[in-house]
């Protein structure tokens, strides 16, 4: 796969961060450009995209210069081969880390785990490091848009892979998986549309130090992502929760108490009307 590109990767960084967009979220990268995207540091942010791409695509190359657009269709199924780009990109950083534009990334909290811990581990148990939310033993799914045939992969479970929200990749991994998918030795990522799945099957082949992170380095876009709609429903319910408040002491303040005949005549009696 061929790919155009507009992200300058001729200097190496200590952590480049890949994420998988498409033309149509042009928002959701202003967004990540403004907040995590902008954090301090010695690291780079990337959009992988597809093809098409729009006169709105083109602006945002020219501006930013933070887009690698992808030879192929954007279709869900070929959401893999936006991740096997990552894979071409070894020598240009000491980790490589993928997640996707619905997902926001506390970076103080990356690059603690990379300075404290990973770095330790690639000095002394092995320098080819996956980390990410891990999962072991998922079901293969047959049918439906994550459907894989029995002849194409006929195990029923998947050993072990990073969700994809968010994975690591060391610089030795990425270089290691390059020349497995360059030797053919995994599926072909154009059939194989879980892309989590795949870079985790195409990493075993090279015998990684497996590491699980915790989920206080990616908040999914529910929780984070369109702030317009998150603060809009919040002074909605602000607004509803006054008004309901209103009604209750109005209701209150008007209230008229009706008792059955017999209580009134009791109660007139005793005070006299």
């Amino acid at each position: 796969t061929t790919t155009s590109s507009s992200t300058d990767t001729d200097s190496y960084v200590r952590l480049r961060i890949y994420t998988l967009s498409s033309a149509r979220e042009e928002q959701r990268r202003n967004i990540i450009r403004n907040t995590w995207g902008k954090y301090p540091g010695n690291w780079t942010l990337t959009f992988i995209l597809a093809l098409p791409i729009n006169e709105a695509v083109d602006r945002e190359i020219e501006e930013y210069n933070d887009i690698i657009v992808g030879d192929f269709v954007d279709t869900y199924r070929n959401i893999t081969s936006k991740s096997v780009l990552i894979l071409k990109m070894f020598d240009t950083a000491d980790y490589h880390f993928k997640t996707d534009s619905d997902t926001y990334v506390n970076i103080p909290n990356l690059f603690n785990i990379i300075n404290n811990q990973l770095d330790f581990m690639s000095h002394t148990i092995g320098n080819q490091i996956y980390a990410g939310v891990l999962s072991f033993n998922a079901p293969v799914f047959r049918e439906g848009k994550l459907g894989l045939s029995k002849t194409f992969f006929p195990n029923d479970t998947f050993t072990r892979f990073a969700l994809g929200e968010g994975y690591l990749l060391s610089n030795q991994l990425v270089k290691c998986m390059s020349k497995q998918l360059d030797a053919g030795v995994a599926p072909n990522p154009l059939k194989f549309p879980l892309e989590d799945v795949y870079i985790g099957l195409l990493s075993q082949y090279c015998s990684p130090t497996c590491v699980q992170l915790g989920t206080n380095i990616m908040i999914p876009w529910y929780v984070w992502g369109n702030i317009c709609i998150v603060d809009c429903v919040y002074v909605l319910l602000c607004v509803l929760w006054i008004v309901c408040i209103t009604i209750l002491f109005y209701l209150l303040s008007n209230l008229t108490i009706y008792l059955p005949l017999s209580h009134t005549i009791y109660i007139c009696h005793d005070i006299g009307c």
